[in-house]
């Protein structure tokens, strides 16, 4: 009996192929580098992939918007909520992000803190 378990162990290693390392080296493909996006078109070096938009003073007049939220609306990647008549509690929402993580700026003045709540309803344009 011990005589084929040798048998078997010597035609196992027998028909392992010699250098196995070396063949998985030669089976290696080098494949070319690959650009990820946020858009369907590829980026430009040091180009900004994400949609942005700007708001002039002439189209706030042109529109007549008095409140900073009802100019926010439009604006790409812009979720702006208020469930209520205008007044009450409103909200923004940047590319799907959480309310509590925009930063708003009021000429350069923090007007919350890091991770905070803003109430954008009684922003007027003017400020």
């Amino acid at each position: 009996m011990k005589s084929r378990l040798i048998v078997i162990a010597g035609l196992l290693a027998a028909s392992l192929p010699a250098g196995r390392a070396a063949a998985q080296v030669a089976d290696t493909t080098r494949l070319p580098d690959l650009e990820t996006t946020g858009t369907r078109l590829p980026a430009a070096d040091g180009g900004n992939v994400a949609s942005e938009g700007i708001l002039t003073r002439r189209e706030i007049e042109q529109r007549t918007l008095r409140y900073v939220t009802d100019a926010l609306r439009d604006q790409p990647g812009a979720s702006l909520v208020q469930p209520g008549p205008v007044g009450s509690q409103a909200s923004l929402f940047l590319r799907g992000g959480n309310s509590d993580y925009v930063k708003v700026l009021v000429d350069g003045i923090p007007m919350n803190q890091p991770g905070g709540l803003f109430n954008f309803a009684n922003l007027t344009t003017d400020n």
